[in-house]
């Protein structure tokens, strides 16, 4: 399966952030605040180590957020830099996270 998001580690203003890359822009819906991609593979997404590690560490957090996971493998972002106090990871969707496709050491 060919990569939809590429996701990797990067800081803005002195924050931790994911930086986030769209390769097929015709699998994201636009909906409201921000782009959608649903039905996600989790090999369609790649991402470092040090992604995957720092969105595990994610709390879920109330309200909108920059970027937002659910457990039926949905994921929201309104931009393309978002910082990880920003991200929204509740417990079921870290299953499918796990599973996003390692990227080079790089990333």
């Amino acid at each position: 399966m060919k990569p939809t998001l590429v996701l990797t580690l990067t800081t803005s203003h002195g924050e931790r952030c994911i930086h986030i890359v769209c390769l097929n822009p015709t699998r994201l819906t636009q909906y409201g605040f921000g782009l959608f991609l649903e039905n996600v593979d989790p090999q369609e997404v790649t991402a470092g180590k040090g992604v995957i590690a720092a969105l595990l560490e994610q709390p879920e957090r109330r309200g909108l957020q920059g970027m937002e996971f659910w457990a039926d493998n949905r994921l929201a972002f309104c931009a393309i830099i978002v910082p990880l106090s920003q991200i929204n990871v509740p417990t079921a969707a870290k299953i499918w996270i796990k599973q996003f496709v390692a990227a080079p050491k790089s990333s």
